[in-house]
């Protein structure tokens, strides 16, 4: 296995995670039809589990090439008071959460690209692995066991990990998400309940981002593609949607798919930006292996 293959094996694995994390939160939580009576489901404070993943998305935000991952990858769910991880996705720590805020600091990340399988990138370095955290605040219109929606106000720095895991920061994002969640949902074919999720807003990227998706320096400019510098500004908005459902106490599955529009975006004049819309796939199962005794509180 070359340098490249075990970069990508390993960050993808870190990426699964981030995704398997947000299905699974709630994979130990009984639902219940909506219109019963529901009292709040005592869950465990920490859980330990594998989860299996396939996903196809495009390689880079307007690109005209997808490519698809599949991994098996461990995780884990702690539901503190304070530090959260895995419940409601990422790794979090919670300063504010009442009815209707949230304040708190969130992670999340986006896949590698290698720049030899996409047409717009060949010759040009690879994509990293990059990484986000910062702050996040929250408004609850809606928060009940069964029901929720909330405006999410994330703004994170980003960082790309290459090769011997060098870091280097890749400027920041602000990215406003409408999110609603509905569970107690009956399906056809399923004896259990559905949840189902879904978010969709704008995207905000800095410059140094941008540049990391859209530059093209004189060196790699050539009679199909032009240099180009990227600038800051809006980078496109992004809709989700999803479901998922415990099939056992211990095994949850899941799915979920995206759509992008980035037209009009501050760099679709890029010779790097090929498409206006680009839109994903990712199914998967999780396995709670092991729970603790104790409850989270909350």
């Amino acid at each position: 296995m070359n340098i490249t293959t075990r970069r990508w094996a390993t960050l993808s694995c870190i990426k699964l995670i981030f995704l398997s994390l947000a299905g699974v939160a709630m994979a130990t939580s009984p639902e219940q039809e909506i219109g019963t009576t529901y009292s709040k489901p005592e869950r465990p404070l920490w859980e330990v589990g594998i989860g299996a993943l396939g996903a196809h998305a495009a390689d880079y935000p307007g690109a005209a090439q997808s490519s698809f991952k599949a991994l098996a990858v461990p995780f884990v769910i702690y539901r503190g008071d304070f530090f959260r991880l895995g419940d409601g996705g990422g790794a979090r720590g919670v300063f504010v959460d009442n009815d209707r805020w949230e304040f708190d600091v969130s992670a999340d990340a986006s896949f590698d690209a290698d720049s030899e399988d996409n047409n717009a990138r060949r010759g040009m370095p690879d994509l990293d692995f990059l990484a986000e955290v910062g702050p996040q605040l929250k408004y609850k219109f809606l928060n009940t066991p069964t029901q929720s929606m909330e405006l999410r106000l994330p703004v994170r720095a980003v960082y790309s990990i290459g090769d011997g895991a060098e870091i280097r920061g890749q400027g920041y994002t602000i990215a406003p998400r409408l999110a609603v969640r509905q569970s107690g949902l009956k399906a056809p074919l399923l004896a259990t309940p559905v949840t189902v999720f879904g978010s969709v807003g704008p995207t905000f990227a800095s410059r140094e981002l941008q540049s990391y998706f859209y530059d093209v320096a004189p060196r790699f400019a050539n009679a199909n593609r032009k240099a180009y510098r990227a600038d800051g500004g809006y980078l496109g908005t992004e809709a989700t949607l999803g479901a998922s459902s415990n099939l056992t106490p211990r095994l949850r599955a899941f799915v979920g798919g995206t759509i992008g529009y980035f037209g009009g975006s501050a760099n679709s004049s890029s010779p790097l930006h090929r498409k206006d819309v680009n839109t994903g796939v990712a199914l998967g199962l999780a396995w709670s292996l092991y729970q603790s005794e104790a409850k989270a509180g909350r």
